[in-house]
């Protein structure tokens, strides 16, 4: 199982623009709308990876249970911990993100507000960062190196966060270019690869 997701506490649809502009994307506005959250999870997994070959960036968004919740099928944004920063600053509200990636063995979450930051990250059964005092809504659950699928479902879902199933209503599928700024810093990782090219590299959104 795969998935990742950024949770902004509140309504944030009509802030699209700027919310997507913290993490150097550019809203072109062709959204593809869907009535179902699996069917829009089913074209984001199954597109993404050739859209990012023409660099357009595939994101859900969508609101329910006063979250405006964020699909990110790379898993590049939910671990970006100052983009998400800003947007809290921004949106004067808490941000939480949520990572399951089963492949790997990579379950993990953050939040941002207020109140502080929180931040967990374990990648095959290795806990790789915990920072910030834990949240009351980890009580019970694996917040170690035995966290599994179901224990970040459940925290999700002690904050009212469902990113499993479905959505009350109409989804959106956004299609985002990278902005100036982006496209500046791929074409360097791009060249710097074509120049060593026995070095293992890793981009720089990756953390596994």
């Amino acid at each position: 199982m795969t998935n990742s997701i950024i949770a902004i506490k509140g309504s944030h649809l009509d802030k699209q623009i700027e919310i997507f502009k913290e993490f150097n994307y550019v809203d072109v506005q062709q959204d593809e709308q869907f009535d179902n959250l699996n069917d829009m999870y089913d074209y984001l997994f199954d597109n993404y990876f050739n859209f990012s070959e023409r660099d357009v960036v595939l994101r859900g968004i969508w609101f329910d249970n006063d979250w405006t919740i964020i699909c990110d099928p790379e898993m590049i944004n939910v671990w970006d911990g100052p983009a998400l920063l800003k947007l809290s600053d921004k949106v004067k509200s808490d941000v939480m993100t949520f990572l399951i990636q089963t492949t790997s063995g990579s379950f993990g979450f953050t939040k941002c507000g207020l109140s502080g930051q929180r931040n967990f990250l374990s990648i095959n059964g290795s806990v790789t960062e915990n920072t910030g005092l834990p949240l009351p809504e980890e009580s019970g659950l694996n917040i170690n190196e035995q966290i599994f699928t179901d224990d970040i479902i459940s925290l999700a879902d002690k904050f009212g966060i469902n990113f499993e199933k479905t959505a009350p209503q109409s989804c959106l599928a956004k299609k985002l270019n990278y902005t100036e700024e982006l496209k500046r810093e791929l074409t360097t990782f791009k060249s710097d690869r074509v120049k060593v090219p026995t070095q293992k590299k890793h981009t720089w959104w990756k953390f596994w």
